[in-house]
């Protein structure tokens, strides 16, 4: 035996490392400030994403005039529990639609500002606000529309 442990010895020294692999992205693991991407926003540019608080992260597109804010924030809760905060007086929101069979709500208080949830399984949520300089509401709410749905392509369902 002690002939062979220096032998050993330098056979364990010239092995490969082993490398532990993450495992897939859930909800609970994804970091939140890589879902939205350079162009994903009306093709613009992304100028800056700052981490936030409790799972979200403030992502900035553009310059001056067309320039798109998107706050995203993942809730560990129902679509349902989110609205009670989020449409307390009705329990309902405008613009709902399901995109992906998930369910995306979102209302606009003015042509500056829209705020929206979406669903992506059980107990989990995408809170979003989107802010651009004035625009007509339709075309802010378009704009929602389409970084919910990329949300919802990025997210992942562990349902």
């Amino acid at each position: 035996m002690k002939r062979w442990l220096p032998l050993l010895l330098v056979l364990t020294a010239c092995s490969p490392n082993v490398h532990v692999a993450e495992g897939p992205k859930t909800f609970a693991t994804v970091d939140v400030c890589t879902l939205l991407k350079d162009s994903d926003v009306e093709n613009q540019r992304l100028v800056k994403a700052t981490q936030g608080q409790e799972r979200s992260c403030h992502f900035e597109y553009g310059a001056d005039e067309g320039k798109v804010s998107v706050q995203v924030t993942l809730l560990a809760k129902t679509q349902h529990e989110a609205k009670i905060q989020f449409c307390p007086e009705t329990g309902d929101c405008a613009g709902m639609e399901t995109t992906q069979y998930r369910s995306v709500s979102y209302q606009c208080d003015d042509t500056v500002r829209c705020e929206g949830l979406a669903s992506v399984g059980e107990k989990e949520t995408i809170g979003f606000v989107v802010r651009r300089t004035p625009d007509s509401r339709q075309a802010l709410g378009e704009v929602t529309g389409a970084v919910a749905r990329t949300l919802l392509e990025r997210v992942p369902v562990t349902d």
